[in-house]
């Protein structure tokens, strides 16, 4: 007497269902497999649609699917973070240098000091990365601990990657300002700031079922610990 798959009602052979297992192992292999060319076109779409629809776009991505795509943009975002941070210090250097040794020109053998290229820019990427980790942490503290509502993590962090690719945007065009005027740069770098910390608490919101009288409660915090970290703690640690 032939026998029927429960799931799909095919006949079994053997025992097994051919249908059932083709259509799980395909589906596992979906699951398991990373398209290089979606992730491409999802960051450059976040890209595009960040400086017209922000709010959309973050909805879009703020989903558990979604989670590798944000870690990449957020390591984008880190690296550039990490360049910017570097030739800030290096500018900050050479002015202090300039008022520190007026008459140097021309002297080759005074012991000026110069800033470790790779060290530098490994600790800014570093100060990046831990920054995003703060305010993750902190997202969760507030909502699961705090509030006592339940949050997907993977889901916050997918929020998070339009804004990671909105941030990277941003630090390149500040790289480039960089070389042609400082105070435009620090202008243009100002207020594509404010934009992301409105970002980020529309991502807290649509990530998270927190009440909107409470996303000042949860993303205030996040900010204040996550700069603490980065202005007190990591400087003395790293000295």
């Amino acid at each position: 007497m032939a026998k029927y798959c429960a799931d799909c009602g095919k006949e079994l052979v053997d025992g097994k269902c051919l249908e059932c297992k083709g259509n799980k192992k395909k589906e596992h292999q979906e699951k398991s497999s990373f398209d290089t060319g979606a992730c491409v076109n999802a960051l450059v779409e976040m890209g595009q649609k960040m400086f017209s629809s922000p709010k959309d776009v973050i909805q879009k991505y703020a989903k558990e699917k979604y989670f590798q795509y944000a870690l990449i943009a957020m390591a984008i975002s880190c690296v550039l973070t990490g360049t910017l941070g570097y030739l800030l210090m290096e500018g900050i250097l050479s002015n202090v240098l300039s008022l520190s040794y007026p008459f140097s020109y021309g002297y080759t053998n005074m012991n000026i000091p110069t800033m470790p290229t790779l060290r530098v820019l490994i600790t800014t990427t570093l100060y990046a990365v831990i920054y995003f980790a703060v305010i993750f942490g902190m997202i969760y503290v507030m909502v699961n601990i705090a509030f006592k509502k339940e949050v997907n993590m993977k889901k916050v962090v997918a929020s998070f990657g339009p804004i990671a690719i909105f941030s990277a945007i941003t630090q390149v065009i500040c790289i480039i300002l960089y070389y042609l005027s400082f105070n435009l740069m620090a202008i243009v770098f100002l207020l594509f700031n404010l934009c992301t910390m409105v970002y980020m608490i529309q991502a807290i919101k649509i990530s998270t079922d927190v009440d909107d009288n409470r996303l000042a409660y949860t993303y205030v915090p996040a900010v204040a610990v996550a700069l603490f970290v980065i202005v007190y703690i990591l400087p003395r640690l790293f000295n």
